[in-house]
């Protein structure tokens, strides 16, 4: 398995395209928010971090600048999804500190991720900072990480 940190502005159109439409089939609605967004300009700052074995997308998340609520913070590490038959096998976490890395390298002090999960984040240093509701109205705990 390879961990790949893709940026809309250095890969060629059809080659995102691509991507897009792997990220697009995954059978969950945080992969339709992601792949949405790649068909938009994403911001110079914004990446995609993708989890790829044998050619196939595993697992996804993004930096992004906003992320599913209404809220003043920002950077996101947003829409980590790892594919069923891969979970358990730490993909998620090695993406999400492969965004860490990522982050960091961008100058930002901090990030945040929005989540119904229950201790995953915590157990990776995240800290609770509050309660939220996203876009749809569902209670969200927005979580920090100062890097």
């Amino acid at each position: 398995m390879d961990i790949k940190v893709l940026n809309q502005a250095t890969i060629e159109e059809p080659a995102w395209l691509a991507i897009q439409h792997q990220i697009e089939s995954f059978d969950w609605g945080g992969a339709k928010f992601i792949a949405k967004k790649m068909l938009g300009p994403m911001t110079p700052q914004e990446r995609l971090i993708v989890a790829v074995e044998k050619k196939r997308i595993i697992g996804v998340c993004a930096i992004v600048e906003k992320d599913i609520a209404d809220i003043p913070e920002t950077p996101f590490i947003s829409t980590v999804y790892v594919m069923p038959d891969y979970r358990n096998m730490h993909v998620g976490t090695q993406m999400v500190n492969r965004a860490l890395e990522v982050a960091r390298g961008l100058q930002f002090g901090e990030v945040y991720i929005i989540s119904r999960l229950s201790d995953y984040y915590e157990q990776i240093g995240f800290e609770l900072v509050r309660m939220i509701k996203d876009f749809m109205g569902r209670e969200m705990k927005l979580y920090r990480k100062q890097i």
